[in-house]
């Protein structure tokens, strides 16, 4: 059918032709077919593709799951193997510290042992030393005593008569002061007492000079003696301000005749 075109001054119109009735419905029953098939062919190929997409993911999931499962195997037998050894390591570790305390218990009880063996033989050997050291005083001072009375009864020299036998000085507490003590034997012969005095007096500087002290300067007085065997005179000194003794001279004078039966000289003693 052709178109027919009309035209005046102010109005261009175009006139189509109308479509059948038949025509329109085949045109939307094609088109309607047509889009279902694009539908159900997009269906199928997003069922195909979804498909092998769920079938891959089905494979990586078998495929991790299985890798898993050998990782949880494998860390079950690693942690089997570690509790196994660490039990082995902790009864082991139970055995040494087992060995260790009995063996320091030897140990203590011997070190305790040694100890009190230590100190009982300390204690034997400071009685020992103890005896000994008595003994040896005792020895000392028997030794002593039998050399005193040896020089009464049989001098060395084999000489009767009066003897200064020893003079003692300690100092005392208290300044310039001084204590002595003189014994006096009778050698050999015992037939009669002997009768007298006894003096001391101290040779030494007084500022420098020489100088004699005798015992009424010092203080003291001839001191009476009357013995058969032996006899001990004690007194004190009191030395006086700048002098320094030297030695110390030791008389005996009989009674009543005043003879000197008896000297003997003694150092100072050094302090």
């Amino acid at each position: 059918m052709g178109s027919h075109l009309l035209k005046d001054a102010s109005v261009n119109l175009v006139v189509k032709p109308k479509w059948s009735i038949w025509r329109r419905l085949t045109v939307g029953v094609c088109s309607l077919a047509f889009g279902a098939l694009l539908v159900l062919g997009s269906y199928y190929y997003g069922l195909l593709d979804g498909r092998g997409n769920l079938q891959q993911i089905q494979r990586e999931s078998a495929t991790y799951r299985a890798e898993l499962e050998r990782l949880t195997q494998y860390n079950a037998e690693r942690i089997e193997a570690l509790r196994t050894s660490h039990a082995s390591d902790r009864a082991e570790l139970a055995r040494d510290k087992d060995a260790l305390t009995r063996q320091y218990e030897q140990l203590s009880r011997a070190l305790t042992q040694a100890r009190q063996k230590l100190e009982i033989d300390n204690a034997a050997y400071s009685e020992l030393k103890a005896a000994y050291e008595s003994s040896t005083s005792q020895i000392h001072a028997l030794r002593e005593d039998l050399d005193f009375y040896r020089s009464i009864i049989s001098p060395d020299d084999g000489r009767a008569g009066i003897r200064v036998q020893d003079l003692v000085i300690v100092p005392t507490a208290t300044g310039p002061e001084f204590r002595y003590e003189v014994t006096l034997i009778q050698a050999l012969k015992h037939d009669a007492e002997i009768e007298g005095e006894v003096a001391l007096d101290i040779e030494g500087r007084q500022d420098g000079e020489l100088a004699t002290l005798s015992g009424a300067t010092l203080g003291t007085q001839a001191e009476p003696v009357k013995f058969r065997y032996f006899q001990n005179v004690e007194g004190q000194w009191r030395l006086p301000e700048g002098f320094t003794p030297q030695r110390v001279r030791v008389t005996v004078i009989a009674a009543p005749d005043s003879a000197l039966i008896a000297e003997r000289w003694y150092p100072w003693p050094s302090t």
